[in-house]
C-alpha cells in the first residue's frame, strides 16, 4: 500500500494540469463560437437592412 502513495501523489497535479488546459482549451473554443455567432447575427442583419429598404 504505501508503494502506491508516491505514485499518487505525482499523478494528481499532472490530472489538475491537463484538467485546466482542457478546461482552458473549452473556454477559448466556447469564446470563439459566442464571437463568430455575433459577428454572423450582425452581419446577417447589416445585409438585411439594405434589402428591406429596396
Amino acid at each position: 500500500m504505501e508503494g502506491f502513495i508516491p505514485l499518487a501523489t505525482n499523478t494528481v497535479p499532472f490530472l489538475n494540469r491537463t484538467m485546466s488546459v482542457i478546461l482552458a482549451w473549452i473556454e477559448w473554443v466556447l469564446l470563439g463560437l459566442c464571437t463568430l455567432t455575433l459577428t454572423i447575427s450582425l452581419g446577417e442583419r447589416e445585409l438585411d437592412f439594405p434589402l428591406k429598404r429596396r
